[in-house]
């Protein structure tokens, strides 16, 4: 099949936009939404060599793909020490919050190319991978012909589709299949997806089912010395966190915790927002109710009469977990019949944090039935129940079912992590079989 008119007009429009590429880049560096030392790297521009040896290229767009697949790098670092892993990211936020996170040895981080052919084109002739593995479903047309055109084998992994996102691909259906095709294996999270990567135009024995690659992941990292000054400050002051909240569900948080005030004066809410750039919003939406509310990105104290917290750092979430008992997990409260995606309840429940949700979790929709089935989590539907939920589990005794529960989850949860390393393992040897059948081939 050859390529569809609408990706050959695709690449044609991209590589006529290269100034326009430009334009918005130099924009956002001085919005300083890039790092103006790396920007090169968008351009295919490598500040950095490539190392001997087999290459596996890794492509997450932002944060929560890339920090999903570090306990992924770490196992592969014992399991094939030759080999190096080059991780490209999409955006800023990325960077940082890989910054905050220690990288194993062989990986090197290096921003995406952007969508034009010629900086695609220098990105690879550069970096040379063995292979592309995309995390998710960030598919991009130019890097996936110019990959496949160099017979690079291409892999997704993690992957999930939405309804809604299928829909969204089916208007242009011929150009989605003819990338699917593109690609030699699709790992997916659920059964669902199964079905919804076969509308799109995957054959059956292009799937596997690995599992949510977030559920296996190592626990987030400490701050020891920092959560201890705090612990210290706070000593048994009630609290609870709202984390990776939308910015449209802040004000829900916010009434529920006044609602829950009046039960717990003192008690404080650590609000960590999942876009740091709603944090103005949610400041000026938190002193609508209270007095004492302070910003961690302006380095501003917790004090005892702190009421709210607001967390806009990134690679902090380890510390906000640890500090306390119960954790709200924002994108599930729907606004205004709008669906929301849900977010990771694994990086809670491993740090020994109860759970308690909106009803929509989409992208999570398994994980979240199997906590719910098994009483591993609380789900509520306003910010009247949000209240409810975080005074009565302010008591260690109903908190303890919830862990119990939810432990023995996080223990049986290895599989998709097991899943993808069989993949990448099967990959590599098979490559290394290649090379030995050729090296020993009469000439």
């Amino acid at each position: 099949m050859g390529v569809p008119f609408f990706l050959r007009f695709y690449t044609g429009l991209v590589a006529a936009a290269a100034p326009i590429w430009w334009l918005a880049l130099e924009i956002r560096k001085r919005k300083g939404l890039e790092n103006p030392d790396r920007i090169a790297e968008k351009f295919g521009n490598a500040q950095l060599a490539r190392p001997s040896g087999r290459l596996i290229w890794f492509h997450a767009a932002s944060v929560g793909e890339s920090l999903a697949l570090l306990t992924l790098f770490r196992r592969l670092e014992t399991r094939q020490p030759a080999l190096t892993i080059l991780l490209t990211t999409s955006t800023y936020a990325s960077e940082k919050a890989l910054d905050n996170n220690t990288l194993p040895a062989n990986v090197i981080h290096q921003y995406a190319p952007i969508e034009t052919p010629t900086a695609v084109r220098r990105f690879l002739n550069h970096w040379q991978p063995d292979a592309l593995f995309i995390a998710e479903i960030d598919l991009w047309p130019t890097m996936m012909l110019r990959t496949a055109e160099r017979s690079i084998p291409i892999y997704l992994i993690n992957a999930i589709l939405t309804e809604k996102s299928v829909e969204r691909r089916l208007r242009a259906a011929k150009s989605y299949a003819y990338l699917i095709k593109l690609i030699t294996r699709i790992l997916v999270q659920d059964e669902t997806s199964v079905a919804r990567f076969v509308r799109l135009g995957a054959a059956p024995e292009q799937l596997e089912v690995m599992g949510v690659l977030k559920s296996a992941s190592d626990p987030l990292p400490d701050q020891r010395v920092e959560r201890e000054k705090l612990d210290q400050l706070l000593c048994s002051r009630p609290r609870w966190l709202a984390a990776a909240t939308h910015e449209d569900e802040d004000r829900l948080i916010i009434a529920a915790h006044a609602l829950a005030c009046q039960s717990l004066p003192d008690l404080l809410l650590i609000l960590a927002p999942r876009q740091l750039t709603q944090a103005d919003k949610t400041e000026a939406e938190a002193l609508k109710s209270f007095r004492h509310v302070a910003r961690r990105s302006r380095k501003e104290p917790m004090t005892e009469d702190t009421q709210v917290y607001i967390a806009d750092t990134m690679g902090e979430m380890g510390l906000w977990y640890r500090m306390s008992k119960i954790a709200f997990l924002g994108h599930s409260l729907a606004l205004d019949q709008r669906p929301m995606l849900g977010k990771n309840p694994f990086e809670a429940l491993q740090l020994s944090c109860v759970v308690i949700h909106g009803p929509s979790v989409s992208h999570f929709a398994q994980s979240y039935a199997r906590l719910q089935d098994i009483g591993a989590a609380r789900q509520i539907g306003s910010p009247t129940e949000l209240a409810q939920a975080v005074v009565a589990l302010q008591d260690p005794a109903l908190r303890q079912p919830y862990l119990a529960a939810a432990q023995s989850l996080v223990a049986a949860n290895m599989e998709p992590l097991e899943n993808a390393l069989r993949a990448i393992d099967a990959f590599v040897n098979a490559a290394k079989d290649d090379a030995h059948e050729l090296a020993n081939s009469p000439m």
